[in-house]
């Protein structure tokens, strides 16, 4: 199968489509687990689909100026696999997030997935992965409890961030993008992100 490392959904936990689409499965009430010829059209499909262009891109050369700052800026480091997603899977308290995300799929904090969803070798990560930032112009909900309604408010623009600290709305991750950038960075940043 294509993809095995792809490090699919929030936490990471998924190697490769083929569990990602097998867990829905499992989640969504399937009398068996999908066998791999049933799931082929499916999964073709999926391979098929790309993220829509921008039909508002953003000021090329603002772009071009969040681009070199996606670099120097250290984004890259976390959001450098393909299209922008993570590499591997952080520890919450390393991005400062919503603890109760190590609960997604085992309540009892095992190493197994419940509810027979597929597991990858080694165990559940416990932890999150930095999503894909290819499309970021469609979306409305950020963050992995979709506590932020904009690329804005992640840069703490505008007002800032709502319910920081507060659990389940805890948003204190992601902090050097409020603090450690000057609102022409920011601006520059944002642009870089609509224009995928």
């Amino acid at each position: 199968m294509r993809g095995r490392r792809a490090l699919l959904g929030w936490t990471g936990d998924t190697h490769g489509l083929d569990e990602f689409l097998r867990g829905f499965a499992v989640l969504g009430g399937a009398a068996t687990t999908p066998t791999e010829d049933q799931m082929a059209p499916l999964m073709e499909y999926v391979y098929s689909l790309r993220a829509p262009s921008n039909p508002h891109p953003p000021e090329p050369s603002l772009v071009e100026k969040g681009k070199a700052l996606f670099t120097s800026k250290g984004c890259i480091g976390c959001h450098g696999g393909p299209r922008g997603a993570g590499k591997r899977a952080y520890a919450l308290d390393e991005i400062g997030t919503d603890p109760a995300v190590a609960r997604w799929a085992n309540p009892s904090l095992g190493t197994q997935a419940c509810r027979g969803v597929p597991t990858p070798a080694g165990g559940l990560t416990r932890g999150i992965k930095a999503p894909r930032l290819v499309g970021m112009w469609t979306l409305d909900r950020l963050l992995h409890d979709g506590t932020l309604s904009s690329l804005q408010q992640l840069f703490c623009m505008n007002g800032g961030r709502p319910a920081a600290g507060v659990e389940p709305l805890r948003t204190d991750g992601h902090a050097f993008t409020c603090d450690a950038l000057t609102d022409a960075e920011k601006d520059a940043l944002i642009a870089h992100l609509l224009a995928h």
